[in-house]
């Protein structure tokens, strides 16, 4: 009987935190979240332009391999062959 009424108080406590509690709280983070909307207009060609030229900045343009100028394979190599 008592692990019957156990059962049931820990079901209860589940069903409100679940339905009532959490539901209480995301009501809250919406009205949190309607309040710090932005009320300015995004201009859209500005916007493209902007993302174009953020783009092309990051893309790389030369699609051969670059030699790395702080690579120390290329020094030991040389070293290796004058000490020959």
């Amino acid at each position: 009987m008592i692990g019957f009424i156990l059962i049931s108080l820990s079901l209860l406590t589940i069903f409100l935190y679940k339905d009532f509690y959490q539901t209480m709280i995301h009501a809250r983070q919406v009205t949190l979240l309607k309040q710090e909307v932005s009320t300015e207009n995004i201009d859209i060609e500005k916007f493209n332009k902007v993302l174009k030229k953020h783009n092309y900045k990051i893309t790389s343009i030369i699609e051969d391999v670059i030699f790395d100028p702080f690579s120390t394979q290329e020094i030991k190599q040389q070293n290796e062959n004058a000490q020959d």
